[in-house]
């Protein structure tokens, strides 16, 4: 409403190719799930800090279990992010410090798939909080009582550090930070 003749293209970008995005000027600004990001040329701003959680249809087996570990979902179908999300890293980083090896994964491009898919009861999957609230409050989903180090991650504001930043591009920055501090 600010800038009501400025157009913004919004994209998914990957965890990997971020870095060439921003110097080839395909990428201006980025927004990023994860729980540690360095990178020499690109700034950071920590927004947030995100939990995880681990969801399930409310009338799953383990939802009746008091505490969950990652052995309980080692026989469970596991609906996951893309190969380059930082949260499924940390997941498989626990499953392999624990020698677990879940029985079958099923990646999708889209969170909305993976919560469509687990509202009609197929599998389980690591999701950060903010995402599954509604769904949550509402009764569609169920987070399982994860037992051990609560799982999180940042959701982090990245930007070149050595091209221009426009005043409207900034304006909405400004309004990014304003919006997160708001709520």
């Amino acid at each position: 409403q600010r800038f009501p003749k400025i157009g913004f293209s919004f994209n998914s970008c990957t965890y990997y190719s971020l870095q060439q995005e921003f110097q080839s000027g395909i990428t201006n600004l980025a927004f990023l799930i994860t729980d540690t990001f360095q990178a020499t040329n690109l700034e950071t701003e920590i927004l947030l800090t995100l939990p995880l959680v681990i969801v399930a249809h409310p009338g799953h087996r383990l939802t009746s279990q008091r505490n969950i570990r990652i052995q309980d979902v080692k026989d469970e179908l596991i609906l996951l992010p893309k190969e380059d999300c930082s949260y499924r890293m940390m997941f498989e980083q626990i499953a392999t410090r624990e020698k677990i090896e879940p029985a079958t994964i099923i990646n999708f491009n889209s969170i909305e798939a993976i919560k469509q898919c687990i509202m009609t009861g197929t599998g389980i999957t690591v999701i950060p909080e903010i995402a599954v609230k509604k769904e949550v409050a509402d009764g569609l989903l169920a987070v399982l009582p994860w037992k051990g180090k609560q799982l999180t991650a940042k959701l982090w504001m990245i930007w070149h550090k050595e091209k221009w930043i426009s005043p409207t591009l900034k304006a909405f920055m400004d309004m990014v930070r304003e919006g997160i501090t708001s709520s």
